[in-house]
């Protein structure tokens, strides 16, 4: 049962946009990572605007998917943590391509791939230990691909999607 009132799935989903985040920035702080969770930190309705250094939780259409057994579904939420950082812009202030130095880019990736393992540690253990989300069984999360987020002006990233049955199933149709 979900910490929501029956019917409530706005709070519900709410809730657990809510859990999804502190998990995140739980998962990012030292010695996890070398920079630790951005200070700009908020859930969203949809997905939200880029900024450099901030981690975000929001969620995606909800759909409901077959069980196997004629006419039962299960209303699923996607539930997606980013995590954004400052990286070097390809181009100066005026718009004009400029070339960094590899070191610099190679440095901001092997920061970007600590981030994103730890956050994908953090939050599968979690999911394992049964935390991520008080009051749902583990067993209705699945904790999909670590996905990187390319840059775009000085930002680049990390995606994570989990994916939570939101109900119990319910049979429709005669």
């Amino acid at each position: 049962m979900l910490r929501a009132t029956v019917g409530a799935v706005q709070d519900a989903l709410a809730n657990l946009v809510d859990d999804l985040l502190a998990a995140a920035v739980a998962a990012l702080e030292p010695p996890n990572t070398e920079a630790g969770a951005p200070a700009r930190q908020f859930t969203s309705h949809t997905e939200p605007s880029e900024d450099c250094s901030q981690i975000a939780a929001f969620w995606r259409p909800v759909t409901a998917l077959p069980q196997g057994v004629p006419c039962v579904y299960v209303p699923v939420a996607p539930l997606v943590v980013e995590l954004h950082r400052c990286v070097t812009a390809f181009t100066d202030r005026n718009g004009n391509p400029k070339i960094p130095d590899p070191a610099v880019l190679s440095e901001e990736a092997r920061s970007l791939a600590i981030d994103g393992w730890a956050l994908y540690k953090g939050i599968l253990g979690q999911c394992s230990a049964g935390t991520l989300f008080p009051g749902v069984n583990c067993r209705n999360v699945t904790v999909g691909a670590l996905e990187p987020i390319p840059p775009t002006g000085s930002m680049a990233g990390v995606r994570l999607t989990v994916n939570v049955k939101v109900s119990a199933p319910a049979a429709t149709g005669s």
